[in-house]
């Protein structure tokens, strides 16, 4: 019957639409046919998801207008890859290259070279606060890694960064910060120490202050000074942290130390040869030489009774009950001296600024360090009295003199 026949066409129409709609549907990997991208440019070495998405688009044309997604986090060469706009997951491969990033002139971005006032709990600013002063003068650079060059002056620094190229001076002024300082006795609030255990019957100012810091932990990275010295029970504490002084009380006991013989530990009696400057041995050379041939006195206090001989000394120690006879051989310790003249190179000194009418001998030996560093820790000596623009250098460490020249500033 007619109704017959509509139904059967109504029944082949649905089939064929159904079906036309499966086929539509594609699967992700027959579309994207270039599963390996090659190498994709990116400015870090680790690529993003939005990087890979426009390679696979480059790479597969018919992907350009689709939505794309990447499934989890992409390894450093791989990710999974899925669309709205089909079935199915495909996995892609790649290879990351550093995007070359041309450099300019750290000039052209700090603009603003003086710095202005930097407030510093010190009188020397240090490198830090230099370069927080930098970015909040120059917000371009809020984010930059900023390193100084060398060591600041009090007024100057050099900058650079990794992120530019050249270096740019920078000036400022320096304000000590000001710190408001409470009372010392708001925070050492425990002022009976109780018994402090000292070697001796007289306690140290060293154990007093360790006692007081184990009684107030709020003190313990503290600066603590005993103002005079202490009696048997009483001290007085200071500190540069804090205002006011704070009197504690203690009472001392003495530490029961049970000594052993000092011939139990000094083994080694024969010492062998020493080296000295000079064909008597010192003291401190004989005691030198016991610690390094016994090893378990390398920290202990000794002494020598009396005066050695050529060849022989006796030794005691705090530490230790009796005494011990050492040998030894002296052998002078030969010296060979360079010419003064080949470390003091800068000879002439600049000026000097004295608060004498006329410059002292120690003013002279600072202005030859400073301007002479390899002579900082040198012994050196002016030789007669010095001229109003003139002296001469010698030392013991070193052959020959030299002569200095310098300008003569009275202190204002």
């Amino acid at each position: 019957s007619f109704i017959s026949l509509i139904f059967v066409f109504m029944f082949l129409f649905l089939n064929v639409f159904y079906l036309t709609q499966i086929k539509a549907i594609q699967t992700l990997s027959d579309v994207l046919s270039t599963k390996e991208l090659g190498e994709i440019t990116s400015k870090d070495l680790k690529v993003t998801k939005e990087e890979i998405i426009r390679q696979i688009k480059e790479k597969n044309s018919d992907l350009k207008d689709k939505n794309l997604q990447i499934v989890g986090e992409p390894t450093e060469t791989k990710a999974t890859v899925k669309s709205d706009d089909y079935t199915g997951q495909v996995n892609v491969t790649f290879t990351v290259k550093q995007k070359e990033v041309s450099k300019v002139e750290l000039s052209t971005v700090l603009k603003t070279k003086e710095l202005g006032e930097i407030t510093s709990k010190d009188l020397k600013v240090t490198k830090e606060e230099i370069i927080r002063q930098i970015k909040e003068k120059n917000s371009d650079l809020k984010d930059k890694n900023l390193q100084i060059v060398g060591e600041p002056t009090e007024t100057k620094a050099t900058v650079k960064s990794d992120d530019y190229t050249g270096q740019v001076n920078v000036t400022f002024t320096v304000k000590p910060k000001e710190v408001s300082k409470v009372e010392l006795s708001t925070v050492l609030k425990t002022k009976e120490l109780g018994e402090i255990t000292s070697k001796d019957l007289k306690v140290t100012k060293e154990e007093i202050i360790r006692q007081i810091k184990e009684k107030n932990s709020d003190l313990k990275d503290k600066n603590l000074q005993i103002v005079g010295e202490p009696t048997e029970t009483k001290a007085t504490v200071k500190s540069d942290d804090y205002t006011g002084q704070v009197n504690v009380t203690f009472t001392v006991k003495q530490k029961e130390v049970s000594k052993v013989e000092l011939s139990t530990v000094l083994k080694t009696k024969e010492l062998g040869e020493i080296t000295s400057k000079d064909l008597k041995v010192t003291k401190e050379e004989i005691i030198r030489q016991i610690k390094e041939k016994n090893s378990d006195l390398k920290d202990k206090n000794l002494q020598i009774v009396g005066e050695p001989t050529e060849t022989k000394a006796t030794v005691k120690s705090d530490d230790y009950t009796g005494q011990v006879n050492v040998t030894f051989t002296v052998k002078p310790k030969e010296v060979s001296k360079v010419e003064l003249s080949t470390v003091l190179k800068t000879k002439e000194l600049g000026e000097i600024t004295s608060k004498d009418l006329k410059v002292t001998k120690e003013e002279i030996i600072r202005q030859i360090k400073e301007k002479n560093s390899d002579l900082k820790d040198k012994n050196l000596q002016i030789v007669g009295e010095p001229t109003e623009t003139k002296a001469t250098v010698k030392s013991d460490d070193f052959q020959d003199e030299v002569e200095v020249e310098f300008t003569f500033k009275k202190k204002s």
